[in-house]
């Protein structure tokens, strides 16, 4: 296959590859003004806090989660001090495939948690906590045991390893643990105590960002399904009881679940025939925690926003030269067309204008325009595009 020269419109690279998030965010003020207040808000408000953020396919909730992630960094100085762990494509929300069932998904969901956060992260918390003389206040043995092994640079990844879930026998003899965390309900009250940890490294808040929640909605298994929102719901009210009754000695906690309207949908439609049958079944006790103000909804592309997007891809791979029109190659009429025919939706107009500027370069376009966008999409048998929810 012949590679494409974009440098014959002044780019360095391919535009439009949707497999990164590092370009700039187009359009979404409404929407990311909501969200990043409503984290705010609910950090304030302490304890452990819920947020739903609804977005069909397509219409960009991966990309918001990773602008999320960066904004509320523990760099940011916009910000209390915050622990930020971001979860790609659904991972932690996912139990492991050898599980029969997800009474193990609270293990699952904290191996994961660790995981992302990273050994040399907890590390430096956990150093920072013994720096403060705080790592003696933490109570639970194996808490006690595991936070300072990952202080102490030779048990650190002993420590790490059994936090993960891939410790063998000798990483319990290092650090001087007796057994493997190997339920749920052991990983979980580690976790509560790691939020006094990071409270005594100087974090006030933790943000947990779960992408992709509608795989919750894919277990098959009603049983499972219930038992992975009562995880949840166990750790909204735990927390908050402990964030209470220790005037705040812990962080808070504010978990975003992003997740498509249609799963979102079906899980309201099953908390109404559950409070029918059974009262609720384990699905409206999590759905009660949810606050009127706890929902952003990412809305429809506006073909402004399209512009917008399409420039700051351009410009972000446009050669050092002659100033070029920021839509360049492109006609407005052009970009207009691909919007519409991509059905407003940023994932798939990404792709059909990336289709369109190579099919461009190869056949000696100097300038892209609505025919022959038109022209070009007739070659490609692209399926019938419709709003997924």
């Amino acid at each position: 296959m012949d590679s494409v020269d974009f440098s014959k419109y002044d780019l360095n690279g391919p535009p439009f590859e949707t497999y990164t998030h590092e370009y700039e965010m187009a359009g979404r003020v409404k929407e990311w003004k909501a969200l990043t207040s409503a984290i705010q808000q609910y950090f304030e408000r302490g304890g452990c806090q819920f947020i739903i953020l609804l977005g069909p396919y397509g219409q960009g909730k991966s990309y918001t989660v990773q602008r999320v992630y960066k904004k509320f960094s523990e760099e940011s100085k916009e910000f209390p001090p915050t622990l930020v762990v971001s979860t790609i494509k659904g991972a932690p929300l996912r139990a492991m495939e050898a599980e029969a069932a997800s009474s193990q998904f609270g293990l699952d969901l904290m191996r994961r948690i660790f995981q992302n956060i990273g050994k040399d992260k907890l590390h430096e918390i956990a150093v920072k906590a013994s720096i403060q003389g705080q790592m003696l206040r933490i109570i639970h043995k194996d808490s006690k045991i595991l936070f300072s092994a990952l202080a102490d640079e030779d048990k650190c990844e002993s420590a790490f390893y059994l936090l993960t879930g891939e410790a063998q026998r000798d990483d319990t003899s290092a650090i001087g643990m007796g057994r493997m965390i190997n339920s749920s309900e052991r990983a979980i009250k580690i976790f509560y105590d790691f939020l006094y940890l990071i409270k005594y490294a100087k974090y006030d808040h933790m943000l947990l960002l779960l992408d992709e929640f509608e795989y919750v909605v894919g277990v098959k298994s009603q049983t499972q399904l219930t038992k992975i929102l009562a995880t949840f719901r166990s750790m909204f009210d735990d927390i908050g009881d402990i964030y209470g009754k220790t005037g705040g000695a812990i962080a808070s906690l504010v978990i975003v679940f992003a997740i498509t309207p249609g799963s979102w949908q079906f899980l309201t439609d099953l908390e109404k025939e559950l409070t029918k049958t059974t009262g609720g079944g384990g699905v409206a006790p999590f759905m009660q925690r949810l606050r009127p103000d706890s929902f952003v909804n990412l809305e429809i592309f506006s073909v402004d926003d399209t512009k917008e997007m399409i420039k700051i891809r351009l410009k972000k791979h446009r050669t050092v030269g002659k100033k070029m029109e920021d839509l360049y190659p492109f006609t407005d009429a052009a970009i207009e067309y691909i919007h519409d025919f991509g059905q407003r939706t940023p994932r798939t107009i990404l792709q059909i204008a990336g289709v369109v500027i190579e099919d461009a370069i190869k056949s000696g376009l100097q300038k892209i325009d609505e025919s022959d966008v038109v022209k070009i999409l007739q070659k490609y048998p692209f399926p019938t595009i419709t709003q997924s929810t």
